[in-house]
């Protein structure tokens, strides 16, 4: 087993992938392995312990070659995360890629996955990886920079739901929670109050296009800081362009659930059995996939 830390910005030493990398064995039946580079949530203003490491080794143990991508948010840049964090997932795939001989890695079984602003990071780049504007940005191909799959936790898909979540919040007299809304859109924007164009640049559901990789979506009903309709409405719209997709809501449980189980949770309620299958759902969508 490898553990590698590996700055990719030539402007922030605090942007790395950390790998988690099995040896090459002859005797293993395994010679060459699928890759998941993970985008941990926090609202753009921190990164999710719960949605690393646990999720990295949960990965291993199912033959995987594992990466955490530490992008840019308000904790390690101070400045705002988009564009810059889109960026950061192109330099993690087009490294990965690079290296894919030397780790033992498939070329073409690399599977994002985002939780919360992870979530959102990961959809919004998979519907842009293909675009000029965003290769000449990249400086890399779109064939360097293409998810084979998605996987997409919780995510934040449509602002303009996430305007109508803070609205209601507001209404219902929770100012702590209409707080948090403003230092997210700070950390993402440089501005707790964003305009309609700067909403419309980041809103992931209005840019899938048939080019969309297979995506994997799972939510709750009952998660009050990202509404659910965040998802259902982001599968409708994979629908219609024809993306494949399987998407699976779960009737209880709040944000951020990570694994739903003990080595994620930050305390007792963060443990949730009846969430817990999601893990192995998505293994055997992406088995299907890669087949």
């Amino acid at each position: 087993m490898k553990f590698e830390k590996l700055c990719i910005s030539p402007k922030n030493e605090n942007i790395y992938l950390k790998s988690y990398l099995w040896d090459y064995s002859k005797s293993l039946l395994i010679k060459k392995r699928p890759a998941v580079i993970i985008c941990p949530g926090g609202g753009y203003l921190d990164l999710s312990d719960k949605e690393q490491e646990p999720v990295a080794i949960s990965f291993l143990q199912k033959g995987y070659q594992a990466f955490i991508l530490q992008y840019s948010n308000y904790s390690n840049s101070k400045v705002p995360a988009y564009p810059e964090s889109l960026f950061d997932v192109a330099r993690a795939i087009s490294t990965v890629r690079e290296n894919a001989a030397e780790w033992n890695i498939d070329y073409d079984k690399i599977i994002l996955i985002g939780f919360s602003a992870g979530g959102h990071l990961v959809t919004l780049f998979s519907n842009l990886w293909h675009e000029s504007w965003f290769e000449n940005k990249a400086g890399k191909s779109s064939e360097d920079l293409k998810p084979n799959a998605i996987v997409s936790a919780y995510p934040v898909t449509d602002f303009e739901l996430l305007e109508k979540s803070k609205n209601q919040q507001t209404e219902n007299g929770n100012q702590d929670t209409t707080k948090f809304y403003g230092m997210v859109n700070n950390a993402l924007f440089g501005t707790p109050n964003p305009n309609e164009t700067q909403k419309k640049q980041v809103n992931a559901i209005s840019k899938v296009t048939s080019k969309t990789p297979p995506t994997f979506l799972w939510h709750t009903f009952q998660d009050e800081t990202v509404d659910v309709l965040n998802t259902l409405a982001y599968a409708k719209a994979l629908n219609e362009k024809g993306v494949s997709c399987e998407v699976h809501v779960f009737e209880k449980g709040h944000h951020g659930l990570s694994l739903g189980t003990e080595i994620s949770a930050y305390s007792e309620k963060d443990v949730f059995p009846s969430i817990q299958i999601w893990f192995a759902l998505m293994c055997n969508w992406l088995n299907q996939h890669f087949e």
